[in-house]
């Protein structure tokens, strides 16, 4: 791995721990403040979290459809598409713990027409359309750990963020039109 890739990695790295140290700070805050707690607010984010792992499991389904790739990509999807059916079914068990209603994934079709994915047309194509699902769930993990009342699914939705992180990382590094620079992180 080159030294510019390594630099990547290292700052990715070093973002996602300084804002999971800091969510499951404000968690600690939270455990303080639970009169008054109502699930139902919880319920929604968790709701909301879950609705981006559906889109970003079905980008990847998506991608892997379209036989662009090889092993080495398809071993990446496949770890990926094993990690969002993990917090997916995290987060179900919160929202039912919680007393909720899980928000069903939409329909394939409905995911295609919505996401245009029938313009992937190259492998570097699928990448960034991962890419931005990824980027997606990162932001909303992020978001969520802000207004989650819960400590146990601050502490959860904060790991989930540090995963979110890695995976677009592992993907930026799979571009290869895509060369070291450190704003681009912040343009996402």
């Amino acid at each position: 791995m080159d030294q510019t890739k390594r630099h990547l990695l290292k700052e990715l790295a070093a973002f996602s721990l300084t804002g999971t140290a800091l969510t499951l700070a404000m968690g600690a805050n939270y455990a303080h403040s639970r009169r008054g707690y109502d699930p139902r607010d919880d319920i929604y984010f968790l709701n909301k979290a879950l609705k981006k792992e559906h889109d970003v499991i079905m980008s990847y389904d998506f991608s892997i459809e379209t036989g662009l790739f090889e092993k080495t990509a398809m071993g990446m999807f496949n770890m990926h598409i094993a990690d969002h059916l993990q917090h997916r079914s995290m987060l179900e068990k919160a929202i039912r713990r919680l007393g909720g209603t899980v928000n069903p994934p939409p329909s394939y079709d409905e995911f295609r027409n919505t996401f245009e994915a029938d313009l992937i047309r190259t492998g570097s194509d699928a990448l960034r359309f991962n890419k931005r699902f990824e980027n997606e769930a990162y932001v909303i993990y992020s978001e969520i750990a802000t207004y989650l009342k819960d400590p146990s699914l601050v502490t959860m939705t904060a790991g989930i963020a540090g995963d979110e992180m890695m995976h677009k990382a592992m993907l930026v590094l799979a571009i290869p039109s895509v060369p070291f620079d450190p704003t681009l992180r912040i343009q996402d």
